[in-house]
């Protein structure tokens, strides 16, 4: 079977991203705790008489819930691990979820039938809870064995201890039963661990469980948890790429009024990882509050594999913009359309900008080849420094990118030599206006901080509104209601987004500018803010500059590679469930066999 493509992967590894939800707070999760503990009781212990029915069901089931969910938090970060309340708290009740049908099993065919014994049933299900706590902690906490047992043994020791107490007689047999089931799934859960670790060895020599534990961590608290792993990963494969990255200064009255800066790097892959969170990460050492950072020909496999390569991009950007040679020619925005793709143009001093939209119809990255392949074609036709943006605007789930030779990449290159071949120097003046709206919650509404950005640039008479969302794509038709919102106030206007990946760390995992917050609401907000560029109209200068920086991104194909293994984890998870948990419950079957033989 075929690898995926690069996009294909990344689509695949988002919806793993389906599967990660919130906790719920402990607050609304002890109430169910007792309560299930109350129905655990009702079927497993008699119910008369009633003190010794709610002594027993207490010390049984809850008890021993409640505090391995209070005692695992201070004795998982004392051992070097991370664990939450709330957390801790949802596994002790789907560990008492997990005894549910053991009792079950027990009231209605064990214990009448087989002359079962509760302590028996309820030592061997401590133990299967215990292979439970085992993996979920070597996940999500510390994927060391001996720094996570001791948080696994908590509330299975604690139920073993309520056994011994609260269900006489305990004795050796008792003993022997107990120490043999928890060897039994603890050797189980280590074998379930190598299985499931098995395709990121392979293929990365990495450990899959500190892989996933890194990246729920980072996926799950934000900031820098998990950050340090998970680049500390990404360097183990990713290759050496000599960057290009285009520059565009405005100037008014001798001072810096606005910075465009163009990279050939992808803002990915999420979070706040590698180069996701392009736009902010370059704007704080570059010290320009009206920056704007378009999305240049880059797919994930141009993945930055760390803030300091970012730092690169950013030194380098600062140089570009040092050496710009300012002048005060420009052309107007012109459009130039295939059957499916648009390029849009405006001349810049000596250079031009050349800008992709495939809307309405979706794609995801232009190549890094193909934006390559565009900007040499107006080299040739005398501009310098002419730069690509992919304006990335229009987005279902699934869709693919323009790579270099498929019929997209074939259709504008064509479109190119057209609109290379009609676009002539500028001689016109040029007016810029800067505006924009922040406020926006990067989860919640879909927008990184630099929320919507307008620039509003006039030559030869005509308005040309440059708007630019902070944000992974947008949702198909959003678009075309930003430009209607601004038909009348400008000539001409494109719709832009950053391809800012910091908005995919959220539940779900997809989360193009448009899906969560009101499509009215941005549209509306567009317009303002090219109210507010409008106004902000005065005579500039514009340079234009480029420079390539040598930096380490994911490589040709590692991505879809990393996916691919990913998946690969998630198709023998099932697997590894069914064969560990076969072979330790058969394995405890036999330990009981032949404890009751002996003991």
């Amino acid at each position: 079977m075929p690898a995926p493509t690069t996009e294909q992967g990344v689509v695949q590894a988002t919806r793993v991203a389906d599967y990660v939800f919130t906790s719920p707070r402990p607050w609304k999760t002890f109430p169910v705790l007792f309560v299930l503990s109350l129905v655990l009781g009702a079927v497993a212990v008699p119910s008369y008489p009633f003190q010794i029915w709610i002594v027993q069901t207490i010390g049984l089931f809850f008890v021993p819930a409640a505090i391995g969910a209070l005692v695992a938090v201070p004795l998982a970060r004392g051992l070097g691990g991370t664990i939450y309340l709330r957390r801790s708290t949802l596994l002790a009740l789907i560990s008492l979820m997990v005894l549910f049908p053991m009792v079950l099993a027990w009231r209605l065919v064990i214990g009448p039938h087989f002359a079962g014994r509760l302590s028996d049933i309820l030592l061997f299900s401590w133990a299967l809870i215990l292979w439970l706590w085992h993996l979920v902690l070597l996940t999500t906490s510390n994927t060391s064995h001996g720094r996570s047992l001791p948080v696994s043994l908590g509330m299975p020791v604690l139920g073993a201890l309520s056994v011994a107490f609260l269900l006489p007689p305990f004795g050796a047999r008792e003993l022997l039963l107990v120490a043999g089931f928890f060897a039994i799934f603890l050797l189980s859960a280590s074998a379930f661990r190598k299985m499931a670790e098995s395709p990121l060895k392979r293929n990365f020599g990495a450990s899959g469980m500190e892989l996933v534990r890194n990246m729920l961590a980072h996926w799950t608290e934000g900031g820098d948890a998990g950050k340090d792993g998970m680049e500390r990963f990404f360097s183990t494969f990713s290759v050496p790429f000599r960057a290009e990255l285009g520059v565009v200064g405005f100037r008014a009255g001798g001072k810096l009024k606005g910075l465009w800066v163009v990279p050939s790097v992808h803002p990915g892959p999420f979070g706040t990882l590698g180069g996701s969170d392009l736009p902010a990460k370059l704007k704080k050492p570059l010290a320009f509050d009206n920056l704007m950072v378009f999305h240049g020909p880059a797919t994930h496999d141009q993945n930055p594999a760390s803030d300091t390569e970012v730092a690169k991009l950013a030194a380098t950007a600062r140089s570009v913009l040092e050496g710009l040679e300012y002048a005060s020619g420009a052309g107007a925005f012109r459009r130039f359309r295939g059957e499916r793709v648009a390029l849009c143009v405006q001349p810049l001093g000596k250079s031009v900008l050349a800008m992709h939209t495939s809307a309405p119809d979706p794609t995801d990255d232009v190549d890094h080849a193909v934006g390559h392949l565009v900007s040499h074609a107006f080299r040739r036709h005398g501009f310098v420094h002419p730069l690509f943006i992919d304006a990335h605007n229009c987005l279902e789930r699934g869709g693919g990118a323009v790579h270099s030779g498929s019929p997209e990449a074939e259709e504008l290159l064509r479109v190119t030599e057209e609109a290379a071949s009609a676009t002539t120097k500028p001689a016109s003046t040029l007016r810029a206006g800067f505006a924009s709206t922040g406020g926006f919650h990067k989860e919640r509404d879909g927008l990184g901080e630099q929320g919507i950005q307008v620039a509003v640039l006039e030559s030869e008479g005509r308005k040309a509104a440059y708007i630019l969302f902070d944000g992974n794509n947008m949702v198909k038709g959003l678009r075309e209601l930003v430009l209607d919102a601004v038909k009348g106030m400008v000539d001409e206007a494109e719709v832009f987004t950053t391809d800012n990946h910091v908005v995919h760390a959220t539940m779900g995992g997809y989360n193009p500018v448009g899906a969560k917050y009101s499509r009215e609401s941005l549209a509306q907000k567009a317009k303002e803010t090219v109210e507010r560029a409008i106004a902000d109209l005065e005579d500039v200068e514009v340079g234009v500059g480029s420079g390539k920086v040598q930096l380490r991104v994911f490589g040709h194909g590692n991505t879809a590679r990393l996916t691919t293994a990913i998946n690969s984890t998630v198709a023998i998870l099932r697997t590894s469930v069914v064969l560990s948990l076969m072979g330790a419950f058969l394995g405890a079957f036999a330990w009981h066999y032949v404890v009751r033989l002996f003991a």
